[in-house]
């Protein structure tokens, strides 16, 4: 929010209308980073409410992102098919194993069942 009226620096403002500010969204974070420094109470606690926010900020926006991007690729991705029936099998690989429905592998040089 734009304003034209100077800042205050007569005087510090408490950290609890330096935190109703930047919830508000009146100041950045950054701001309000520099308001607690001044304000000369609890800093730490208040500098690290302030870097987890952001945190949380960027995490939720990477998630927006990635929902987005996978979402996006959902039409490209082609549908898993099933083959159906008693009576195929498919040769895998340079060893020539066939497998049968229900997992059975045999192997088709000499007739050995695996599993």
């Amino acid at each position: 929010m734009a304003t034209n009226y100077p800042a205050c620096h007569a005087f510090p403002l408490t950290p609890e209308w330096v935190t109703n500010s930047w919830a508000t969204q009146k100041i950045a974070s950054s701001t309000a980073k520099a308001e607690y420094v001044r304000a000369k109470k609890h800093i730490r606690n208040y500098l690290e409410n302030v870097d987890y926010h952001a945190q949380c900020e960027a995490d939720r926006a990477i998630a927006e992102r990635k929902k987005a991007a996978e979402a996006a690729l959902l039409p490209l991705q082609k549908q898993a098919t099933q083959v159906f029936g008693s009576h195929w099998a498919i040769v895998c690989g340079q060893n020539n194993f066939c497998l049968f429905p229900g997992g059975r592998l045999q192997d088709s040089r000499g007739g050995l069942w695996l599993g």
